[in-house]
């Protein structure tokens, strides 16, 4: 697609609500979309496609420092148990591995290349993971921080 006949609604941080539509990228840190915007309106700068978890898996991999396991996660700390890292303080998260670039979440498979990026515990993530929803606030910040998104 030409730069000139992309739209804002071909925008993967477009979201559309009742209320109308509107931008994530405009959003504050955290927040929803305050630009109000059409479908049709013509694409700024920051137009992206529509978000790809196979080859992008940003928010699984070098993003975000821990996966945190709440107490709540009961099916997370039966599937993953020896996974789990478990502190002196209670605090528990998901065991990182070393991958080019700096770590993952031990349970992301592939590359997002020859291979799709592929959650094996995907039916039993933590809630961490299932509140970062492909197109939010924290999906575009994983995506900035390993230089998917400007």
């Amino acid at each position: 697609m030409t730069p000139a006949a992309r739209t804002c609604g071909g925008c993967a941080w477009a979201e559309a609500d009742p209320a109308g539509w509107t931008c994530a990228r405009s959003a504050p840190s955290g927040g929803r979309g305050i630009l109000p915007i059409t479908a049709a309106d013509p694409a700024c700068q920051a137009w992206e496609a529509p978000l790809d978890c196979a080859t992008c898996g940003a928010c699984c991999r070098q993003a975000f420092d821990a996966v945190p396991v709440e107490p709540e996660d009961l099916l997370t700390r039966t599937h993953l148990a020896a996974d789990l890292v478990v502190h002196s303080d209670g605090w528990t998260e998901l065991r990182r591995v070393v991958c080019p670039g700096g770590t993952r979440c031990s349970q992301l498979d592939g590359d997002g290349v020859q291979t799709p990026y592929r959650c094996r515990s995907y039916a039993w993530r933590a809630t961490a993971c299932r509140d970062l929803d492909p197109g939010t606030a924290n999906c575009l910040l994983a995506r900035q921080r390993v230089g998917l998104s400007p």
